[in-house]
């Protein structure tokens, strides 16, 4: 039995549009118009079924070229509801919802904290007059941040569970603004329980002593943010054990799907298998947004997909029988040719990640020889955009391989119809 318990959650985006749909259909971008306020619905909900002690929220509630004082407005209500539940709310503000953008009309709940942008704060959480946690933590005063605020965190003295919140970007992610840039060192380094990060939409736990967790945006807006998304629902024992479950938030998932087309011989074969892959996503029991990798599809069979006209019919058909305001479905996004040059990549990228997974220790900060090493085949796969990465002070391999497997995919999707 646990101690206490709290939500992790980060880059809510509240109000922020889904990029693409509402050019695929505008029925579809309509429908899912309130998806990211009803995600934070759904975590308000979580938190005050599971009773838990407090929730985190690690920058970015809303988006700053679309936040309003409706945006805010809605979050203030929104933590209404926990206050009058009993959980307290702690906050920081990120690169998206500086503290700068937020109005002074819209007034918060005296049981939410939000941390200050001038220097890392430190507050405890007790229950019952007794102390279970502290919570640490340090907002962003406008969007752009280059210091690196983690050095300024400091464990307090005799916390039983010290956290750390904070918008940052650890290793520098290629794909996201350096923003508040560390290194996992830092972080591992501490003797905090848990970090408890925003900004980087992928859910990730980059260490588990301690735990660094990126919760990932609980709703997904765009391809680029495929999977399950959610919050994490933690744990804490008495002896300040930790135990992380992962709580899919999203009504709506993107999905990168690859269909092998090597048997294939006409259009009619072709969607044939397109509604088997319907039927295989439809088993999931939610709704999806799938984009689709003909892999292996002959020259034949590509250059009528490709025929000017005909593939927009052929999508549209695919997506003839969808009921978009049905409890859930999938709808076809797109589908994607890989050229030749591709798919050469993705044979380089599987013998690069394979050698860096046997020679290295992914914990590890890679030392020069070994960088040395690597860079001919990165350069090769990925057009030296990996070698620049391999190239930055204080890589370690694990961050490498991330990077690899996001440079490649973005690389094979440049194939796309």
């Amino acid at each position: 039995m646990s101690y206490f318990s709290f939500l992790h959650a980060a880059d809510i985006h509240i109000d922020s549009p889904f990029v693409g749909l509402g050019k695929l259909n505008p029925n579809l971008a309509e429908m899912l118009s309130g998806a990211s306020r009803r995600a934070f619905s759904k975590i308000v909900d979580l938190a005050i079924e599971r009773g838990v002690d407090f929730l985190l929220l690690a920058g970015d509630l809303f988006d700053t070229e679309v936040q309003s004082v409706s945006s805010q407005w809605f979050v203030s209500r929104e933590l209404r509801r926990l206050d009058q539940a009993g959980v307290k709310t702690f906050m920081v503000c990120g690169n998206h919802d500086p503290m700068s953008d937020w109005s002074e009309f819209v007034s918060l709940p005296d049981s939410v904290y939000r941390f200050s942008s001038e220097r890392v704060e430190t507050v405890e959480v007790k229950r019952d007059g007794k102390l279970i946690a502290t919570v640490s933590g340090r907002s962003f005063p406008d969007q752009s941040v280059s210091e690196n605020f983690a050095e300024g965190f400091t464990v307090p003295s005799a916390s039983p569970y010290p956290i750390a919140l904070l918008h940052c970007n650890v290793g520098g992610v290629g794909d996201h603004h350096d923003y508040a840039p560390c290194s996992l060192g830092d972080l591992t380094g501490s003797n905090f329980a848990y970090w408890a990060l925003g900004h980087i939409h992928k859910r990730q736990i980059l260490s588990t002593e301690p735990y660094v967790v990126y919760p990932g945006i609980p709703q997904g807006r765009h391809i680029g943010e495929v999977g399950s998304q959610g919050c994490y629902f933690v744990e804490v024992s008495e002896g300040g054990e930790s135990s992380l479950s992962f709580e899919p938030i999203g009504e709506v998932e993107f999905v990168l799907r690859e269909l092998d087309c090597s048997e294939l011989q006409d259009i009619a074969a072709l969607e044939e298998r397109m509604d088997e892959l319907r039927d295989a996503e439809s088993s999931f029991g939610n709704s999806r947004v799938v984009r689709v990798i003909l892999s292996n599809i002959s020259d034949e069979l590509s250059r009528v997909v490709r025929e000017r006209g005909f593939y927009e019919e052929f999508l549209a058909q695919c997506n003839s029988q969808v009921v978009l305001d049905g409890d859930n479905f999938v709808w076809f996004s797109s589908l994607v040719i890989p050229s030749g040059t591709a798919v050469r990549q993705r044979e380089d990228l599987s013998e690069f990640l394979q050698l860096l997974s046997e020679s290295f220790d992914r914990d590890e900060e890679l030392q020069s020889s070994e960088v040395e090493a690597l860079i001919p085949m990165a350069t090769r796969f990925a057009k030296g955009a990996l070698r620049a990465e391999l190239l930055k002070n204080g890589k370690s391999a694990v961050e490498i391989y991330k990077r690899a497997e996001q440079i490649a995919l973005d690389e094979l999707l440049k194939g796309s119809v």
